[in-house]
């Protein structure tokens, strides 16, 4: 009986794991093949989607789905047709539906015929998903929304690929929110707001501007936020307090109207994590702490103390100037470490004691500045404004004593004390303009870019060794190094 169990759980896994081909063709009624139809497979109980794919310009499609023992729907949807929509009990086969003929609509009248919101839709370079058929928990953030998304994977440094091809920037209504890559927008806004996400291929401003085609191989993901969300206030604020004095607070405060968006971020904590805004932040100013944490993971040793305040504005400005950020970020941290260890080692001859001490203390600020902005001169001619501002201080200081024993008599001791400083200033504007001509295809853009980069470290080394058998051989070392860096980059690009 036990055998049988066994077996029969063997297969019902092996049944849940394999996967078919779905292939077919999409046509008109005059039997012209339609490409970028959306070939959809949706689950009938609660519409979440298996997979998806677009034609080709044959009109073919193929797709892989895993085996599905409950009912699923097959969806069919292109610009100027009707939908089409064939349902299946189950899936336990590779499945050949033949050529599919959608029927032009031949409605004028938008009032004439009741929608029915497909769960995704190809549109040109663009793949657009409908976020109220994604399930996820009531109090969901945004990037649960993605992690429901089939090619869709986000590995453990929270870097994000859509079928293999990297994600380098996150928007919010078409625009970036605070840093670069946008990770503090999926971890602060709520899923239940967004109406509809988007990804495509990223552009260059020159690029999005003239209409040329990309040339990247990296994603863009939007998160549109459904109309009747897009006003008003947006707050979350928790807070924290236990024992030994330890802390915790997160603040986030969004107010929208319009095109207007204003934001404030704040998190402070001792807890020995970076908390889910500060870890953004730390990575947007130039990469994390070794003993910083992902995802508000504890850090690998001593006490972290960490806080950080963030303000982003964004609005259209006027009828010709459209600020897309004006981000503000300010982090500090301090970290001190502690350790004390004995260790005895047994020779033939002799046995060795080494007792040592190690303190620690690293304070880290950053400061943070950006913005874009584009200024349009004329319907076919823009100029593009963006700016980012950098500053790093770290100082940190290292006190270690050593102290040697040979068969319990004094042998050696080591004293240091080690002192460094560094400050990094970094500031790139660029100034872009792009003029479209009337006939199709035709663009001209200019750029001029600046880069200056600046660093200062200093380093103060003051040891001591005492040799007590042979005090001739005592060392003692008083040392100061520093050491500036600085460059100036131009360029140009027509």
């Amino acid at each position: 009986m036990r055998k049988l169990l066994f077996l029969f759980t063997l297969l019902c896994l092996n049944l849940n794991a394999q996967t078919y081909n779905f292939t077919g063709k999409v046509s008109d009624d005059s039997n012209t093949p339609i490409e970028n139809a959306t070939v959809s497979l949706i689950r009938e109980k609660d519409s979440s989607i298996i997979n998806y794919t677009g034609t080709n310009k044959n009109g073919n499609f193929s797709f892989k789905v895993p085996a599905q023992t409950e009912p699923s729907v097959l969806q069919i949807s292109s610009d100027k047709f009707r939908s089409f929509s064939k349902r299946l009990a189950v899936i336990n086969k590779d499945e050949e539906v033949g050529s599919i003929a959608l029927i032009k609509d031949l409605v004028t009248n938008i009032e004439e015929v009741q929608l029915t919101a497909s769960p995704v839709r190809i549109k040109k370079d663009t793949v657009e998903y409908t976020a109220s058929y994604i399930k996820v928990k009531p109090d969901a953030k945004i990037d649960d929304l993605l992690k429901e998304i089939p090619g869709v994977e986000t590995d453990e440094d929270g870097r994000i690929t859509i079928n293999g091809q990297p994600v380098n920037k996150i928007l919010i209504n078409g625009k970036p929110f605070f840093n670069k890559d946008g990770s503090v927008a999926l971890q602060t806004f709520p899923a239940d707001i967004i109406k509809k996400i988007q990804f495509t291929t990223s552009k260059s401003r020159e690029e999005e501007y003239t209409g040329r085609t990309p040339k990247s191989d990296s994603m863009t993901v939007n998160f549109n936020i459904d109309e009747k969300n897009n006003k008003g206030n947006l707050n979350n604020l928790s807070l924290g307090y236990g024992t030994n004095k330890r802390y915790e607070g997160n603040l986030f405060m969004t107010r929208f109207k319009g095109d207007r968006n204003i934001a404030l971020i704040a998190a402070s904590n001792n807890i020995n994590t970076t908390g889910f805004s500060v870890d953004s932040f730390f990575d947007s100013g130039g990469g994390k702490s070794k003993n910083a944490a992902v995802n508000g993971r504890a850090v690998n040793s001593g006490i972290l103390r960490t806080s950080m305040l963030g303000i982003n504005y964004a609005d259209k400005i006027g009828g010709n100037l459209d600020l897309e950020k004006l981000s503000l970020q300010h982090n500090d941290s301090n970290l001190e470490t502690y350790s004390k260890t004995s260790r005895t080692t047994f020779l033939p001859e002799y046995k060795l004691d080494k007792n040592s001490e190690r303190s620690g203390n690293a304070d880290t600020r950053k400061f943070n500045a950006n913005t874009d902005a584009n200024i349009r001169i004329d319907p076919l001619t823009n100029v593009i404004i963006s700016a980012n501002f950098a500053n790093t201080s770290i100082d940190n200081e290292t006190e270690s004593s050593t102290f040697t024993l040979r068969d319990d008599e004094n042998l050696n001791r080591n004293q240091s004390s080690v002192r460094g400083s560094s400050e990094n200033n970094n500031f790139s504007p660029t100034i872009a303009l792009t003029r479209r001509f009337q006939k199709p295809g035709r663009s001209f853009s200019a750029s001029l870019s600046n880069t200056f980069a600046q660093s200062v470290n200093r380093n103060y080394n003051l040891q001591e060794t005492q040799f007590f058998q042979t005090p001739e051989d005592n060392d003692y070392r008083n040392q100061f190094l520093q050491t500036r860096n600085s460059r100036n980059i131009f360029g140009a690009n027509v």
